[in-house]
């Protein structure tokens, strides 16, 4: 049986400690198949807890007092999923603003002209500004950017201040939550299984 839960290192993952010789065990039982489904449902369940807290948290990002630009659709591409044997919060590549609410900025969009103003200088129709250096700038709109070191990595070393924004601060704080009934969920959950499939 499982025998506890951790939040996997710098990356936006869930594990449980035993999972994997409890779901090896199940290939010898009849209704293994149904348990690894419902263990399935059960990890989506709770990705899905943890979605909708990281949507939450991304919905109220602010920088020096003013809200996150797009933060609504970036909150969307904070996708929660999981297997019969992790739990998970997925950061959407297709989602261009979410990057921004989990890493920050490096680069900020700075507008020279309205498109009427662009127009009267014989400026091309789609040149109306210019991506700056966020730090440069006296007013950030976006948080710091620290994708470089995910970028480099795959994950954020040991020792970094900040892993995240969003997703990593986000999944820390529930996994205590978690743990506390965790083993009761699944014990319920492997129980129905296979009640359900006599």
């Amino acid at each position: 049986m499982a025998k506890g839960i951790f939040k996997t290192t710098s990356s936006s993952g869930i594990a449980v400690d035993g999972l994997n010789d409890t779901i090896k065990g199940l290939r010898d039982l009849e209704q293994g198949k149904e348990v690894r489904k419902a263990l399935r449902g059960l990890h989506k369940e709770i990705s899905k807890e943890v979605q909708t807290a990281a949507r939450t948290q991304a919905l109220k990002q602010s920088v020096n007092g003013k809200s996150v630009p797009k933060k609504t659709q970036g909150a969307k591409g904070f996708v929660g999923g999981g297997t019969d044997r992790v739990a998970f919060l997925d950061i959407r590549k297709t989602n261009k603003f979410v990057r921004s609410l989990e890493f920050g900025r490096e680069y900020q969009y700075v507008n020279f002209f309205n498109r009427k103003q662009g127009n009267s200088l014989n400026m091309d129709k789609n040149f109306q500004g210019v991506m700056f250096p966020a730090k440069e700038l006296k007013r950030r709109v976006y948080k710091k950017w620290i994708g470089n070191q995910w970028k480099s990595t795959g994950v954020f070393p040991e020792g970094v201040k900040v892993h995240g924004y969003v997703a990593e601060p986000t999944i820390a704080k529930a996994v205590p939550g978690i743990t506390e009934d965790y083993s009761d969920r699944m014990f319920d959950t492997v129980k129905q299984a296979i009640k359900g499939n006599k």
